[in-house]
């Protein structure tokens, strides 16, 4: 298939494209974040225009990219930013050498 739209190979592109999607599906199970699941699906995506011989097909989905990587931007900003833990919470609470004068005298 000749490449009109990328310098890449498609060979290549394919390949970015499942490491993208590995790499991105991993981080959502480790880090329970959205929009890593948002990049997962939107980066492979890209792959959609060898689907089409159209312009206006190419700007579907160039357009579907774009507004997946703004969705997850949103996301990282608003929902994802809730699920982020304290400094202080994932700090050791057992340790008690830092305790203050008053408890280690009593």
């Amino acid at each position: 298939m000749e490449n009109l739209y990328f310098y890449a190979t498609v060979k290549f592109h394919v390949i970015l494209s499942i490491l993208a999607f590995i790499i991105c599906l991993v981080m959502f199970v480790r880090k329970k974040k959205y929009y890593h699941l948002v990049l997962a699906f939107a980066l492979p995506a890209t792959l959609l225009v060898y689907a089409t011989k159209t312009q206006a097909g190419f700007s579907v989905v160039g357009l579907t990219v774009a507004v997946a990587m703004v969705g997850a931007v949103i996301l990282e900003y608003t929902v994802d930013k809730d699920k982020e833990t304290p400094k202080e919470l994932t700090e050791n609470p057992e340790d008690s050498s830092e305790m203050p004068d008053q408890q280690k005298e009593g």
